[in-house]
């Protein structure tokens, strides 16, 4: 085992998806803090102006999927996860490196519905049988700890299994390969700015050991390492320290490629891209993109440019998304 287990790494989280069994799959939220899906839809109200100009459209999907959250854009890095995936038979280890407001956790959201509805699941709705806690669920959230130990990390994975009491090792030799599950995929939460290089590689090392074969039977692991840098991107001026952590993860993602996958920077969004998701969603009216220039106006006071290339951040495409969703939820519960 390597050294400096004991050692802490700053701001760890999860998110835990722990199941796609056969060929249904049951979801479970477990939300915590902003980053997180939320568990329930927030109460709708008739005064509302913005939500009522929305009578006047038509949804084309009824429900309309928990994919349509977080599914804007970002196809060139979901595919770049979908074939690194899809190329090596073996547990996985993903970096991402952004800034907050380009939404990092809602990628592997959208990788992880991409999985779901890959290995047999049309329907990617929270709505369906969240209340069947005897089935291995996913579990879509993070809890972020300001220095959490390198044990504790460990911990929050065998959570997945209810196994928090497991020996680590002895798990994954022999508990792991029993779990009749295609998947677990766990995430840890960080900020750049907060990391020490010793103690951030001497985690990335332990995992990579703990992981290094893969059975022949029991789900593929698959870590995600979100790195938060706010305000970054890939022409940001960075700290010495940072830069040997940036260093690292691109040497990491070149000489363990068929393990490792390092994803630097996510861009802000194109209008024109939030102009088809919402074209995906509504039918009727000459130009649906106004549906969020009003949204933006009448709750932020932002004026959005209705030009094409206008750049926006995935925070608030993601919030204007999840205001749309929990609308047509409301509708149906009603």
């Amino acid at each position: 085992m390597p050294e400096g287990n004991n050692q802490s790494i700053a701001g760890a989280g999860n998110i835990g998806l722990s199941g796609i069994q056969g060929s249904h799959v049951n979801i479970n939220i477990n939300h915590n803090n902003n980053y997180g899906l939320s568990s329930a839809p927030q109460p709708y109200s008739q005064q509302d102006p913005f939500l009522s100009s929305l009578r006047g459209y038509t949804y084309k999907q009824n429900p309309l999927p928990e994919l349509y959250r977080v599914n804007c854009d970002r196809e060139h890095y979901l595919e770049l996860l979908r074939t690194h995936n899809r190329s090596h038979d073996r547990h996985l280890v993903y970096f991402i490196l952004a800034c907050p407001k380009q939404e990092p956790l809602g990628l592997i959201k959208h990788f992880v519905f991409d999985l779901i509805e890959a290995n047999g699941s049309n329907d990617t709705s929270l709505k369906f049988k969240r209340e069947k806690a005897e089935e291995r669920s996913i579990s879509i959230g993070t809890t972020v700890g300001k220095y959490t130990q390198i044990e504790d990390l460990r911990k929050e994975w065998l959570a997945l299994f209810k196994k928090e009491d497991s020996d680590f090792e002895s798990f994954i030799s022999s508990g792991l390969p029993e779990q009749n599950l295609q998947y677990a995929i766990h995430a840890f939460d960080a900020y750049l700015d907060e990391l020490k290089r010793e103690n951030f590689e001497s985690l990335v090392s332990s995992f990579l050991e703990a992981f290094k074969l893969k059975a022949s039977k029991g789900p593929k692991c698959i870590f995600f390492f979100v790195i938060n840098a706010p305000d970054y991107y890939q022409d940001s001026d960075l700290e010495p320290e940072e830069l040997s952590i940036l260093q690292y993860l691109k040497d990491l993602s070149n000489t363990a490629s068929n393990r490792v996958l390092f994803v630097e920077s996510l861009p802000r969004v194109e209008l024109r891209y939030l102009n088809k998701w919402i074209q995906k969603v509504f039918k009727g009216g000459d130009d649906p993109l106004h549906i969020f220039i009003k949204w933006a106006k009448e709750l932020y006071n932002m004026e959005i440019d209705g030009e094409s290339d206008f750049l926006i951040n995935m925070s608030l495409i993601q919030t204007f998304q999840e205001t749309i969703w929990n609308h047509r939820l409301l509708l149906n519960d009603r």
